[in-house]
């Protein structure tokens, strides 16, 4: 065989070795004479939300036996849920370990309440906020 005979025998080898890696590639596994068993469904889950920290004064409860998470700089007061009895903490700064969870108010509006799973107390008192200097 010559030069050109070899030169020529290695490009159709090669060749036809690319087109069979790639028709293996695309068809994954080889086919076998067992049936094949019907993938799994797993069960959707979501991610465990992400525990944050809330710092503020607590108030109540409210007629409705409520307690609220206020602060001085006026931000809106904050609704919690706790497995925790937080009356002895009324007035006292609070810091709240847990997540937001909706909960339908009324007129169809959902509403946010703070999940506490951990409640620290920070201060037996809560602080004013200092009035600016003129």
């Amino acid at each position: 065989m010559t030069k050109h005979h070899l030169r020529y025998a290695f490009i159709v080898c090669t060749l036809v070795l690319s087109v069979a890696v790639t028709l293996a590639a695309q068809q994954g596994t080889a086919p076998s004479d067992k049936p094949a068993a019907k993938p799994t469904q797993a069960k959707a889950t979501s991610p465990a939300p992400e525990e944050k920290t809330l710092v503020g004064c607590l108030a109540g409860p409210d007629a409705s036996g409520a307690y609220t998470l206020t602060n001085p700089a006026g931000n809106k007061p904050v609704q919690l849920v706790s497995a925790t009895d937080l009356k002895d903490h009324v007035g006292h700064q609070i810091k709240v370990s847990g997540q937001w969870e909706a909960a339908a108010a009324a007129g169809g509006k959902a509403e946010k309440k703070w999940k506490a799973d951990k409640v620290e107390m920070m201060s037996t008192t809560c602080p004013t906020e200092k009035s600016p200097k003129k």
